[in-house]
């Protein structure tokens, strides 16, 4: 892990605002790719950087998945929320602007003895993903990736995926199969090794109370997104309860395996 600076490359818009039923709403989601061969030197799918957003009006740096790595550069999917000063700041960067970055944190996926997988992405819980899938293309691993979005104003996942089976599912039916990404689980788990989520907590949960049926046995990896103030295990800011007690989501995980969660 190491502290740099990064120079930005572009900055993409991806998706306009998301209403939520409960929580802040979305404003929108964006791309922004960053020159940082220091952390796309030695990153693996699952981990995360520490990116300062701004300066004296936001002082701690807010963690954010590694969506894609390019060379020396790493790509980063971010959502805006509601009064989220920090992530607009990142938004209105512009090539050649400086941004801090600490890097790569976290224990990342693991895809060793791995021959066939299913990927799960909950909205903006696919970003880790993308960088997993291609991944998996690279090892010649066999991969279906199951997406749900509320509608088709979405992340365009197969853009970047040659020889991976997307599967969209969104919320209005407006693109791919209608319904909860959840509820395709079992259509694609047959001679599984393993499945990949990433998501809201509300559907760790659902996936965890109903994994007989959703997963039949299958192991199972989840990413966690916590609010944290340091990335580096010292604040004790991002713990959470486990069967194998207390951990912290920056220094144990992100990563954990599904039957560790307490819900």
């Amino acid at each position: 892990m190491k502290q740099t600076d990064a120079v930005v490359q572009s900055v993409v818009d991806i998706t306009n605002g998301i209403e939520r039923p409960s929580g802040r709403n979305m404003e929108k989601s964006f791309i922004i790719t960053l020159d940082c061969p220091e952390v796309a030197g030695s990153a693996i799918p699952g981990q995360f950087v520490m990116i300062q957003c701004g300066q004296s009006n936001h002082v701690l740096p807010r963690p954010v998945s590694i969506n894609r790595v390019q060379g020396s550069t790493i790509s980063l999917y971010v959502a805006v929320l509601e009064n989220g000063r920090g992530t607009q700041w990142l938004s209105e960067r512009n090539p050649g602007d400086v941004a801090q970055v600490i890097g790569p944190v976290g224990n990342g996926f693991s895809l060793a003895n791995k021959k066939k997988i299913v990927l799960v992405a909950g909205g903006m819980g696919i970003a880790p993903l993308v960088f997993l899938a291609e991944e998996a293309e690279k090892q010649n691993i066999e991969c279906v990736f199951l997406y749900g979005t509320p509608g088709k104003d979405r992340y365009p996942v197969e853009k970047y995926l040659s020889r991976t089976e997307c599967v969209i599912v969104t919320e209005d039916g407006s693109e791919g199969r209608k319904g909860f990404v959840t509820g395709l689980i079992p259509e694609y788990t047959a001679a599984v090794d393993h499945v990949f989520i990433c998501g809201p907590s509300a559907m760790y949960e659902t996936i965890y109370r109903n994994r007989r049926n959703l997963l039949n046995s299958i192991p199972a990896s989840v990413s966690l997104e916590s609010r944290m103030a340091c990335g580096r295990g010292i604040c004790y800011g991002c713990t959470i309860t486990t069967v194998n007690g207390s951990r912290r989501v920056c220094e144990d995980g992100p990563v954990f395996n599904l039957e560790e969660l307490v819900f």
